[in-house]
């Protein structure tokens, strides 16, 4: 019943994905850079949350891992982009404001801290992520300052875009988070039916893919 529906989710993300793509041809590089990143880590992080959070039915193969690399992509993407575009922001030199080294450590920090959270303190993976994101985007911030309202607007950005997006995936698939989603590992608290789970994963990686180019550029969003 649902074996078409992690695609067509996907493929959702990837329409507004490519509108912000077109109407933004300065960002280009930037939108690229972070989808094509996220696109890599996406079928990565399955390997946690297929364990217990949810378990989606895939259209391809599931060695593939295509349905996991697109909306990782997109997700990546628009994550990087949204806030720029919604408030007309334009990159500016910021060139004495960050080091190389950060970034490095920020990923390795990542990294560790979901791997121990899941696997040596049994948290869900989840709520793992969202911890990891948070500490990730937390270094950044303690070196960037200047990035915060960066990444805030891209978090909620994103959490907006996926509830909207949820509420829509409910009507096109009923019943599909009870199907889905391994609720009784997680809160659920549920607002319209999306699992808050949800939102703040959607907010925690925002806050950390909004601003991650404009870190590593050293540029500012202005």
């Amino acid at each position: 019943m649902y074996n078409q529906a992690y695609l067509i989710a996907a493929l959702i993300f990837g329409a507004v994905w490519l509108v912000l793509f077109l109407i933004r041809p300065d960002l280009r590089r930037e939108i690229l850079s972070l989808s094509i990143l996220a696109g890599i880590l996406g079928p990565v992080s399955e390997h946690f949350y297929l364990k217990d959070y949810w378990q989606p039915q895939y259209f391809f193969p599931t060695s593939l891992r295509i349905e996991d690399f697109l909306a990782g992509f997109f997700l990546g993407g628009i994550a990087a982009v949204g806030y720029e575009v919604l408030w007309r922001k334009k990159h500016t030199c910021a060139c004495n404001l960050s080091s190389n080294w950060i970034l490095p450590v920020a990923a390795i920090t990542g990294i560790i801290s979901m791997v121990v959270l899941f696997h040596v303190f049994s948290i869900n993976s989840i709520y793992s992520s969202i911890i990891s994101f948070l500490l990730v985007a937390g270094i950044i911030y303690f070196k960037r300052p200047d990035l915060l309202n960066v990444g805030l607007g891209s978090g909620l950005i994103l959490a907006l875009t996926m509830f909207l997006f949820y509420l829509i995936y409910q009507g096109l698939f009923p019943g599909i988070i009870a199907n889905w989603w391994k609720l009784g590992n997680i809160s659920r608290i549920l607002i319209l039916g999306v699992p808050i789970e949800e939102l703040l994963w959607g907010f925690s990686w925002g806050m950390v893919a909004g601003p991650l180019y404009e870190f590593a550029a050293k540029t500012k969003a202005g």
